[in-house]
């Protein structure tokens, strides 16, 4: 298996149409001000150079040679929400 390569958009289509595939439909993506959490990949894939250390390693190449973000969490897709169980002294079975 070869190394994954780091993957960078080669001009501002390219990144326009990738930020629209994965950033936009994340739920990490900082919608407002207001959004106390947000993805810093796309800031970081803007400021840093591919080489440097600092350059996110989530975007990556694929093997089929596509580009992904391996932190892509998408907002389109419902999540299965886990049942809260009372913990309490009072129930019978623990």
């Amino acid at each position: 298996m070869s190394e994954l390569r780091k993957f960078r958009p080669t001009n501002a289509d390219q990144g326009l149409s990738f930020e629209a595939g994965y950033c936009l439909n994340c739920r990490k993506y900082r919608v407002s001000k207001q959004d106390d959490y947000y993805c810093r990949i796309l800031l970081y894939t803007l400021v840093f150079n591919v080489d440097d250390p600092e350059y996110p390693s989530h975007w990556i190449y694929q093997e089929d040679g596509s580009p992904t973000c391996t932190a892509f969490d998408d907002k389109r897709l419902k999540r299965v929400r886990k049942l809260k169980v009372d913990k309490s002294p009072d129930q019978l079975f623990q």
